[in-house]
């Protein structure tokens, strides 16, 4: 039986697979297994959210857990014995993660000791019921939407189980219980202001959340004046970002044009180097060029295939930099030098240094 039930701040997923009974009466062992379906959902459905319908389904592939043999048995059979298996499908469109217990049912005094249940899940290794935490046989599964994964679960007596638990029961159910994984779609805006100039304003620009876009190529004119590219900062007298270079920041934005005054004697330039590493920028360096001259800046920076390097540098303003990697530090495993170097400075720049994951070389 199927409930859905939307609610504004919950988000809770409980699907009761199904229920494992097993006996021991004497020496014999019955096994039964049948299917009991009980599934509540509850989603989030608030502004900023993609939501829809919110399902998991379970199906059980087969009705009864065979044991080899009618006694406790040894966990080497037991862990080889026809298993329960059973399906999880995600029929939303949102992904879910969750656990999977096993919990007992039954009352304390009638009901088989959790240390002679013995159990494998899928491929796992062999383990005892009271040693989960929780009841947790599965623990953080994520289930893409429209995907579905198999269970099986192989559940046996111990071969230690004395006789004082003979006439006691063991009744539990599978359950699975979680929560849809969401996903943010927040939208912002990208803005830009003339800031004193005479042409036409670009139009604004639409940037999803974790999305870069590249900005308007439009070069915008000011009588008497060199446009020097755009800065979130008005007053600016150097330019953080040039027409059409790619932009990253995650929030409602405003860009102004920075301008030069024609005929202005420069008598230095200004060079903000800085890195990207995954969407995050911070400034390694700023300093003073005299037109003409070269800059360089050496740094270090790992060398293992798993951490963030510095791949390729960018810089606004039509400036050509490169980065030079000089061979292991002395006296430090896994790095490098580095250097980024511009070999003629003929205007004020910002150089991004953009790290990522694999080879730098």
């Amino acid at each position: 039986m199927d409930k859905e039930v939307f609610m504004k701040n919950k988000k809770k997923i409980i699907i009761v697979v199904a229920a494992i009974a097993v006996s021991l009466i004497g020496f014999s062992l019955l096994n039964s297994t049948y299917s009991l379906f009980y599934h509540e959902e509850t989603s989030k459905n608030t502004e900023g959210y993609s939501t829809g319908t919110l399902s998991i389904t379970a199906s059980s592939k087969g009705s009864t857990i065979s044991l080899s043999d009618a006694l406790p048995v040894e966990d080497s059979v037991g862990s080889t014995s026809t298993p329960y298996t059973f399906t999880i499908t995600n029929t939303g469109n949102l992904n879910y993660k969750f656990n999977i217990k096993l919990l007992s049912t039954g009352s304390s005094s009638t009901t088989i000791g959790s240390q002679y249940i013995k159990l494998k899940v899928d491929d796992g290794s062999v383990t005892t019921l009271s040693s989960l935490s929780n009841g947790i046989i599965k623990k953080d599964v994520t289930l893409a939407a429209g995907e579905s994964i198999d269970i099986s679960v192989r559940v046996w007596l111990s071969i230690s189980t004395p006789n004082s638990q003979i006439g006691k029961t063991f009744n539990s159910k599978i359950v699975i219980d979680g929560q849809a994984v969401y996903t943010e779609t927040k939208e912002y805006t990208i803005s830009y202001d003339l800031n004193g100039g005479t042409s036409s304003t670009p139009e604004p620009q639409k940037k999803l959340k974790g999305e870069a876009i590249t900005l308007s190529n439009v070069t915008p004119t000011r009588s008497n004046y060199t446009f020097l590219g755009w800065s979130t900062t008005k007053n600016a007298t150097t330019a953080t970002y040039s027409a059409g270079e790619l932009f990253t920041i995650d929030a409602n934005t405003t860009l102004y044009a920075i301008w030069q005054k024609a005929g202005t004697v420069v008598e230095a330039y200004s060079v903000v180097l800085q890195k990207n590493v995954s969407g995050t920028i911070t400034q390694m360096t700023s300093k003073s060029i005299a037109p003409t001259l070269a800059f360089a800046y050496s740094f270090t920076a790992s060398t293992l295939s798993n951490s963030y390097k510095p791949s390729s540098i960018s810089c606004t303003n039509n400036q050509v930099a490169t980065l030079e990697f000089n061979g292991e530090v002395s006296g430090l495993k896994n790095m490098q030098n580095v250097t980024a170097k511009i070999n003629s400075v003929t205007s004020s720049t910002v150089c991004t240094i953009l790290y990522s994951k694999g080879d730098v070389s």
